[in-house]
């Protein structure tokens, strides 16, 4: 839906029949010497909340903190 280089993404996610689109925001930006990223996610059924929150942190953050730092 819309990207800017270095800096935002936006998409949107279905869940399987539901007729509602779920848009997801990524932003990131400077913090000192590091980079802040923050992630809004709408429109998620009540029933995968959970699952979706706990995804977002291993498949993604942990993950990329694996990554860039291997040894911890």
């Amino acid at each position: 839906m819309e990207f800017v280089q270095d800096k935002k993404v936006v998409q949107e996610w279905y869940f399987g029949d539901q007729p509602e689109k779920s848009i997801v925001t990524i932003t990131i930006s400077a913090d000192r010497e590091n980079s802040l990223v923050t992630v809004e996610h709408s429109n998620i059924p009540d029933e995968e909340f959970s699952g979706i929150a706990e995804g977002w942190k291993e498949y993604y953050f942990d993950a990329i903190s694996n990554f860039f730092n291997p040894n911890f």
